[in-house]
């Protein structure tokens, strides 16, 4: 049974094993993360998307932080959305305010967002990630072995999925989820949401490559994606899955006045 140091960013196996396998809060971040974007719009539309998908799916919100080191940058500063509350609260109210209580208290934190309990029951999985492979390897592999069938997945890399110009291993590899590693938290009937920023592309064409990309890799699976001005989050589960998620990720997007757009369901 796996039981690792909470101030190490580790997660605890709760006692006998039970579903659900780790305590919310325990996984706590490291020191000297990138936390300047908590709270910021991003992050809002993103728990906001979270908290729909997890209604509409079996098992536990297992959230892969994919935490790499602070780089000194400043962005994350989109906070303007929590002095509308008229344009914005209406989406998910209790996000809303949890996230403007942090911001607030000036504990900006991945470690805040946790404790909030904004995903209510989820799982998190918050240690460093770096670019050296064998500690990924060990990343990943404490990550498999908390997830149960049935769960969902959620990733949020820096950048989003691979690209070919960064290879596993290599600087900046940290930055990207891999293909490989996608594969294996889909196994055993689990769904799976990427964040993905967009590169300075034409962003309809970028988001139809990424889904299609992901359903060439993945038959049997269904995809589509949620997107924001800045960023997409795209879901991947298998087809009667997908529908629920996919009706449950429109419903939210019909209370967004505009904010968010969903593509339709692909197969």
């Amino acid at each position: 049974m796996l039981v690792t140091s909470a101030d190490t960013g580790g997660l605890r196996r709760r006692p006998g094993g039970a579903r659900g396998l780790y305590d919310r809060g325990v996984g706590h971040a490291p020191a000297g993360v990138k936390d300047q974007y908590a709270g910021d719009v991003n992050d809002y539309l993103k728990y906001a998307l979270l908290r729909a998908l997890a209604g509409a799916h079996p098992g536990t919100l297992q959230v892969c932080w994919m935490l790499t080191a602070s780089d000194g940058r400043a962005d994350g500063g989109r906070l303007a959305y929590l002095d509308d509350p008229e344009g914005f609260a209406d989406l998910d109210p209790e996000v809303f305010q949890a996230l403007g209580a942090m911001v607030r208290s000036g504990r900006r934190t991945v470690a805040a967002v946790q404790d909030a309990g904004v995903l209510g029951g989820a799982s998190f999985h918050a240690r460093l990630l770096g670019d050296e492979p064998v500690a990924r390897e060990r990343y990943f592999a404490e990550l498999w072995g908390a997830l149960a069938e049935d769960d969902l997945v959620f990733f949020d890399p820096d950048n989003g999925l691979q690209v070919a110009s960064v290879a596993h291993g290599r600087r900046n590899s940290c930055k990207y989820l891999f293909w490989e590693e996608l594969e294996q938290a889909l196994a055993q009937r689990r769904s799976a949401c990427v964040y993905q920023h967009f590169p300075r592309v034409q962003r309809a064409a970028y988001i139809d490559a990424r889904l299609q990309a992901l359903l060439e890799r993945f038959p049997g699976h269904a995809a589509f994606a949620v997107s924001s001005s800045w960023v997409t989050h795209l879901v991947c589960a298998r087809p009667a899955r997908a529908r629920r998620l996919h009706r449950a990720a429109g419903q939210l997007v019909t209370r967004c006045a505009g904010r968010l757009t969903i593509t339709p369901l692909g197969s």
